[in-house]
């Protein structure tokens, strides 16, 4: 589209804008007043979504991935307890890429939030963080920001 000038037609940023709103949480306000004939476009499910290599997962990571240490109450309710968490969250149509996930690095349960078009990935067994997740975030190096968030193994 760029290529060929077309994004600086009115047509072409009509379509620009249809993208857009059909990707994560569409338009801005701004954006939906500017452009009220909008209709977002198709975007057509891929069947086939799996990690294909270990340099995806720990690149993919960084952008969609969160290392947690979560606090909530122990069993005997006079104490808290902590819990390592390591998440992927996804729209619900990437189902069966974080579901790929759980069967790349045998470990994890998928779930979906309540109301909302968003699955995720989730890790919070202390044996899986430890024998697993940690190894292999220390063997393929995350890159960026969340280093530090994955951290919490120190």
């Amino acid at each position: 589209m760029m290529k060929d000038g077309k994004h600086l037609t009115d047509e072409g940023i009509k379509e620009i804008v249809n993208i857009r709103a059909s990707i994560n949480t569409g338009l801005s306000k701004v954006l939906k007043d500017s452009f009220i004939e909008t209709i977002p476009a198709i975007r057509h499910l891929i069947n086939k979504q799996e990690v294909p290599h270990d340099g995806w997962l720990s690149g993919f990571t960084p952008g969609e991935g969160s290392f947690l240490i979560r606090i909530g109450k122990s069993s005997n309710q006079v104490a808290s307890r902590a819990q390592l968490v390591f998440t992927i969250s996804q729209h619900t149509r990437d189902e069966n890429l974080l579901k790929s996930i759980i069967n790349y690095l045998n470990c994890g349960t998928y779930r979906t939030y309540n109301n909302r078009d968003l699955g995720y990935y989730m890790c919070t067994n202390f044996k899986d963080i430890y024998t697993k997740i940690i190894p292999f975030f220390k063997q393929y190096l995350i890159l960026g920001g969340k280093i530090s968030g994955f951290c919490w193994l120190n």
